[in-house]
């Protein structure tokens, strides 16, 4: 996931309520498949590629493993980063390092970019602190 575009053409950017929009049209553009959204599904991904197929293998959250290939999702390395940068739950921030280490070693994008004109790009962390 190299760039999400999002056409904003009044786009400002001291409006929080329209950052927000943004952040969450993009928070669910970033979804699970379908293949891992049941907790059956997570459990069989769990005994097929083993506790490193999760970030939180005890509670079976934020997968990273490809259900098909058992190898490291640049996808779900994204989208649990970027959950976890919201996330208020003890072990967060080590869970949201975690992710950007692997993200790191797996060669995956730790950034996702998001157009939202043609001259206007911002980067999705960077919209994150913007927020918090």
């Amino acid at each position: 996931m190299d760039e999400i575009i999002i056409e904003c053409l009044d786009f400002d950017p001291e409006d929080k309520d329209q950052l927000k929009n943004i952040y969450t049209e993009v928070a669910g553009r970033m979804s699970f498949p379908p293949a891992l959204r049941s907790r059956t599904a997570r459990q069989r991904l769990l005994e097929d590629c083993g506790p490193n197929a999760f970030l939180d293998p005890a509670g079976l959250r934020h997968p990273v493993m490809n259900p098909k290939t058992c190898d490291f999702d640049c996808q779900l390395l994204n989208k649990a980063y970027y959950e976890l940068s919201t996330c208020s739950r003890p072990g967060s921030l080590d869970l949201k390092s975690k992710a950007k280490s692997i993200m790191e070693d797996s060669n995956c994008r730790v950034s996702v970019q998001i157009k939202l004109q043609d001259d206007i790009n911002i980067e999705l962390d960077h919209l994150n602190y913007i927020l918090t």
